[in-house]
């Protein structure tokens, strides 16, 4: 989803360029079962498990730069009014919500401020101070709208639906930065000092802090859980391994006084789970789902949804569905509604989703991402409401109320 290519490009990246061929051409192999470690009958991964904290379908939402006061784009501003559209189901035009929708939201963000990018190596790296407000803009236009949002559905429902897993974003501990400041040093008793993230241990150190900060100064609100984490990156480079299973253990050791342990949770791209996708357990991430890129890549949509099929069985993992407004794929001559079409109908051919009467979902899918869904809801666009309404199906199941769920 984020412009990995065009970052490696930007970069010159060659090595890495080379990489992502290689990634391509093991996909082969792994059809054809050569890939060592992956179960060929494991998968795909389903949706309501314990070990997903109970998520069926997750919204990713995007709060980030674009999000703050001074920015000019609405799409990323969000507040409890969206939230609505995604907690509950409410199409174009209704002045209630008609079902409930997405069980799960997932914060994360892109852009930033003054140049500066979550990814590392496509802009400037953030700092400490950085990390701070982005927690403070999660807490209030995710965490507080997301709950307020939770009462109004509860209401317009006249139920109580089950508490919204909420998974948070590890913003990544970009190597660049070897002056990060001290905001996220002091979790593990240690005195405050500036972090230099071209030292693992300070990598580590910041982020399990982060997750020490999430947990212990945001509030318990209504209608929310804290269910887990997020790892940014989408890919896992040489080195970034310990890394990741020392936030995992941290996350792992979290008392949660009786309730259900935290869970950590990733969402590789396609040419990267091809060949590494199948380690995500011995990374100690609870769950995955994996990224198809149809939308965003020159590939066959058919060849590639087959081939996600085979991935995620093999892999035992969920499968992302990624729905935006704006595509790349020439395939689709850069019309999102062919794009959302050629996902919506492979999610029923592979029964990714169900229908009414029919077969179950069989996988827990992520949805990118939610900023999007909200627009379709509230457009004047006829035919982008038409694609709301095509994500109810795709999240209760064809036919369905989400409200069996409840």
């Amino acid at each position: 989803q984020f412009l990995y290519f065009i970052g490696l490009i930007e970069r010159g990246s060659i090595r890495r360029m080379r990489a992502v061929l290689f990634a391509s051409l093991l996909a082969v192999a792994f059809f054809d079962g050569l890939v060592a470690g992956a179960s060929r009958s494991s998968g795909p991964f389903p949706p309501g498990t314990t070990a997903s904290g109970g998520v069926r379908n997750m919204a990713l939402v995007y709060l980030d730069g674009r999000s703050l006061p001074d920015a000019h784009d609405s799409t990323f501003h969000f507040d409890a009014a969206k939230f609505e559209r995604l907690v509950g189901y409410k199409p174009a035009g209704a002045s209630r919500a008609e079902d409930a929708l997405f069980d799960g939201t997932l914060l994360i963000g892109y852009d930033w401020v003054d140049g500066k990018r979550f990814w590392p190596g496509v802009g400037k790296p953030l700092n400490a101070s950085d990390w701070q407000a982005i927690s403070a803009l999660w807490r209030t236009q995710g965490l507080e709208a997301l709950s307020n949002a939770t009462r109004a559905v509860n209401a317009d429902l006249n139920t109580t639906l089950p508490n919204v897993k909420l998974y948070v974003t590890i913003p990544y501990p970009d190597r660049r930065q070897q002056h990060f400041g001290d905001a996220f040093s002091t979790c593990r008793g240690g005195a405050a000092r500036s972090l230099n993230f071209s030292v693992d241990a300070d990598r580590l150190l910041a982020t399990q802090c982060w997750v020490a900060h999430i947990i212990h100064d945001w509030p318990t609100l209504p209608g929310v859980s804290m269910t887990g984490f997020y790892w940014f990156l989408e890919d896992m480079p040489s080195g970034d391994e310990p890394l990741v299973r020392g936030v995992a253990d941290f996350i792992k050791a979290i008392p949660t006084h009786g309730e259900p342990s935290l869970k950590f949770t990733w969402i590789p791209y396609y040419n990267m789970a091809v060949h590494e996708a199948h380690l995500w357990r011995s990374l100690g991430f609870d769950f995955a789902t994996i990224q198809p890129n149809v939308a965003f890549n020159d590939c066959d949509p058919a060849t590639r949804f087959a081939e996600m099929e085979h991935l995620i069985v093999g892999t035992d993992t969920g499968v992302e569905l990624e729905l935006p407004l704006a595509v790349r794929n020439p395939t689709f001559d850069h019309n999102a509604t062919r794009s959302f079409d050629a996902y919506y109908e492979a999610a029923l051919r592979y029964n990714w989703t169900g229908r009414a009467g029919g077969s179950r979902a069989r996988a827990v899918k992520t949805f990118y991402y939610g900023n999007a869904f909200v627009e379709m809801a509230t457009s004047a666009d006829a035919a982008l409401n038409a694609l709301y309404v095509k994500i109810h199906d795709l999240v209760c199941d064809v036919g369905e109320s989400c409200l069996r769920f409840a």
